[in-house]
């Protein structure tokens, strides 16, 4: 049976999480992280027969921390829990349907990603999992290419370790690190001094324009980040209480992200 444009994709992303030594756990993390943010179908092949350019045009994937959504425009077909082996070769994946046709099934595939391109393949029946990358006429399998979403202006990859030097209001000056990590379309910002958590902040970018709302404690507030062309975040920022009274803070990154 043909999957609906949604079930190709989802496929992709899992594989079994067993319970593995640290230093696994931490290349699943990596790997998840990887993949975090949007990507569009490019093309879908099941069981030799393929979606047309139209019925491709609306089909998205987002891979939401462990999880992975399949959009056909804004409609969710697909919610996901995703488990993933990066160590296998090829890469494995697991997807367990939360919402979505056949929810309950465990689906079994492999992936690879190569720069902005991923591909999967995976049994939609969740038998056996694929040993190549090919889902011709009697294989029963499907493949999925796609491409990450890049809106325009924003090439340039956000995530990464940085160090924040922030004016804060009366002049005093306060150096912190900082790590920004995507998580689905957003990002997670963790702001440390010597090691230990002093903010934690989510964020939204529109091209060149980031947007971080933040926490410490019992203050809340927001920095608004123009994304400079060599990667320096510079930012004013305002909390509850301040009376309106603004801040300037400066992001430069130290470390790309994985």
């Amino acid at each position: 049976m043909f999957l609906p444009v949604a079930s190709t994709i989802w496929l992709l992303l899992a594989t079994p999480f067993y319970q593995a030594p640290a230093e696994k756990e931490e290349q699943v993390k990596e790997e998840i992280t990887r993949l975090q943010g949007r990507w569009q179908v490019q093309s879908h092949e099941e069981d030799g027969k393929k979606l047309n350019a139209d019925e491709l045009k609306s089909l998205n994937v987002v891979f939401a921390d462990a999880n992975l959504l399949v959009l056909r425009n804004t409609t969710l077909v697909y919610l996901c829990k995703l488990k993933v082996d990066p160590a296998k070769t090829p890469k494995s994946a697991n997807a367990t349907v939360l919402v979505g046709e056949q929810k309950g099934d465990t689906f079994l595939g492999i992936y690879t990603v190569d720069g902005d391109t991923l591909t999967i393949c995976y049994d939609p029946q969740g038998n056996d999992r694929p040993k190549e990358f090919k889902a011709g006429s009697g294989s029963g399998l499907v493949l999925v290419v796609c491409k990450r979403f890049r809106a325009k202006g924003e090439e340039r990859e956000l995530s990464g370790k940085y160090q924040s030097e922030t004016t804060m209001l009366g002049g005093k000056r306060l150096v912190l690190d900082v790590a920004i990590t995507r998580i689905g379309e957003a990002y997670l910002l963790i702001y440390t001094k010597n090691n230990k958590p002093a903010f934690v902040g989510i964020g939204l970018r529109k091209g060149d324009i980031f947007c971080v709302s933040w926490q410490q404690g019992d203050s809340t507030g927001i920095t608004l980040y123009q994304i400079e062309k060599d990667g320096k975040l510079v930012g004013e920022f305002t909390g509850l209480g301040n009376a309106g009274l603004l801040g300037t803070e400066v992001l430069t990154r130290v470390m790309k992200s994985i």
